[in-house]
């Protein structure tokens, strides 16, 4: 790969995570983590440029110096910011050629579009890889888990990965899951199926066993999932209030 500006600084960065770094060189690795979202034009371009963020991300991520987990967070939240911006990006330039996302040009082809296309998917399989991984009580673990939910949500309705959405479902559906994450996966499902995509059994019934059972459900958790349904036009307004009824006699009883 030709040698840039943020490439040099990249390696730089990486070369500075060990344990005999010092303030100054941990201030440096945060300001780079930072400043990424300053190139996310360059990165999503480049997928061996973005292919190098991300080989610097899994190194902050298991670096245990002093200042490792605000690094870790600012650097997750970057990546999906940049997934945000570029998923946008991508919206756009497809809604002004008037084409749909299987009409675009092949990268081959000299398309931005997808060669933005693929920047992405490269965004996608890391956050799902990192959000498939074993769950911890750890906040700091919460907070990367939330950010990579937020890059999810931007960018599925454009990668559709199988493996994105199993691991959608089994999230929404996991009752041990905390409501959070099931709420951000639930984001993510509308997402997936919000573009005009027929919604499938599997996810129609993954929200309905939540909504069918309104008593057992947390009030945020059980909101996200009726809103869900109302969006993707599998349920009706008068159904969710009808649920969030139940939800009350059994939660608030005498609070009318």
């Amino acid at each position: 790969m030709k040698p840039t500006p943020l490439l040099d600084q990249l390696k730089k960065a990486r070369g500075l995570l060990h344990a005999d770094a010092t303030v100054a060189d941990h201030l440096a690795i945060y300001r780079l983590g930072e400043s990424l979202n300053k190139h996310q034009e360059l990165m999503l371009t480049n997928p061996a440029l973005m292919d190098e963020v991300l080989v610097f991300w899994r190194e902050v991520l298991v670096f245990r110096g002093k200042g490792c987990q605000i690094m870790a967070i600012q650097v997750s939240r970057t990546l999906s910011y940049i997934a945000s911006c570029g998923s946008a990006e991508i919206t756009n330039q497809l809604d002004a050629a008037g084409q749909t996302l299987d009409q675009a040009p092949a990268a081959k082809d000299g398309s931005v579009i997808q060669t933005r296309l693929d920047c992405l998917a490269r965004l996608v399989k890391e956050a799902t890889a990192f959000v498939q991984g074993p769950r911890s009580r750890s906040r700091h673990l919460s907070k990367l888990r939330a950010n990579f939910w937020v890059l999810l949500s931007a960018a599925c309705h454009l990668v559709k990965d199988p493996a994105l959405l199993e691991l959608t479902l089994k999230t929404v559906g996991n009752a041990k899951a905390n409501d959070i994450e099931r709420m951000a996966a639930i984001e993510t499902l509308e997402a997936y199926f919000g573009d005009g995509l027929e919604i499938s059994q599997e996810a129609e019934e993954t929200l309905n066993s939540i909504c069918d059972h309104p008593k057992k459900a947390g009030r945020s958790l059980l909101i996200s999932a009726l809103q869900a349904k109302i969006d993707l036009g599998i349920g009706c307004e008068l159904g969710a209030l009808d649920a969030l009824d139940q939800w009350k006699d059994e939660n608030e009883p005498g609070r009318w």
